[in-house]
């Protein structure tokens, strides 16, 4: 009889969960328990009218080491190509401001 591994939420660090537990070398049968009606815990991405994904919950991440290299390697296996681009300097939240000056920069190309 194989294993059963249940993850309690649904948010980003369950669907890591899940998704190491999933590619291990005998990966083990994975249910995901999540309460909400969707996805994503803190994240929140929303689709606009041209079709342009914009983030309306953490700003980023700040990958560091060994640890940070997995993570962001995390995001390249999707079958989806995605570009990033770089946030005006210094950070609005670093700096005690609420509000970021985003005029003059790239607009985020994710595809659609």
């Amino acid at each position: 009889m194989g294993r059963t591994v249940v993850v309690l939420g649904g948010g980003i660090s369950g669907l890591a969960a899940s998704y190491h537990l999933c590619r291990a070398p005998c990966p083990p049968k994975v249910v995901l328990v999540e309460g909400s009606e969707r996805l994503g815990g803190w994240i929140r991405s929303v689709r606009g009218p041209d079709g342009a994904i914009f983030e309306l919950g953490p700003r980023g991440i700040r990958p560091a080491g060994a640890l940070g290299a997995r993570t962001l390697l995390m995001g390249g296996d999707r079958s989806q190509t995605q570009h990033s681009f770089a946030r005006p300097e210094p950070s609005a939240g670093a700096s005690g401001h609420s509000v970021e000056d985003w005029r003059g920069c790239p607009r985020p190309l994710i595809p659609t």
